[in-house]
């Protein structure tokens, strides 16, 4: 993939998941019932976003080629997991009964536990792709 592609499609990938990362933390706010390990999820959901805030801060600033290929795939499966929770999120526009489904709190303290754990590794894979772009 030549360059100035690269660059391209590793902005639209910020921009969709930090798009993604406001919808999802909004969908947990407005969920009725859910449990307080959905703070860990908000949590790590917002650093996650952080993170790739000043990630692509830095790459506006600086060249950071090399990171872009690195972070092409786990981009992409951070991106799936936040379109994940989207869906199981967002409210059904059709039914009341839909409505109602949607927004009550419906995953396990299990499946929190196991997408806390997936965000913490991105932010912290983002992290440290961040950190030796400075050095």
């Amino acid at each position: 993939m030549d360059p100035a592609s690269l660059w391209i499609s590793f902005f639209a990938s910020i921009g969709t998941i930090l798009q993604l990362s406001g919808e999802v933390v909004q969908y947990i706010k407005d969920a009725k019932g859910a449990p307080t390990k959905r703070q860990d999820l908000l949590h790590e959901i917002d650093a996650t976003a952080n993170v790739l805030r000043r990630f692509e801060v830095r790459a506006k600033r600086d060249d950071c080629k090399s990171a872009l290929e690195v972070l092409n795939r786990p981009l992409e499966q951070h991106q799936d997991l936040l379109n994940k929770l989207k869906a199981k999120l967002q409210p059904a526009h059709t039914t009341l009964r839909g409505i109602v489904t949607h927004a009550t709190w419906h995953f396990s303290e299990n499946e929190i536990n196991k997408m806390v754990s997936r965000m913490e590794r991105f932010k912290s894979l983002f992290n440290h792709v961040l950190a030796m772009e400075c050095l």
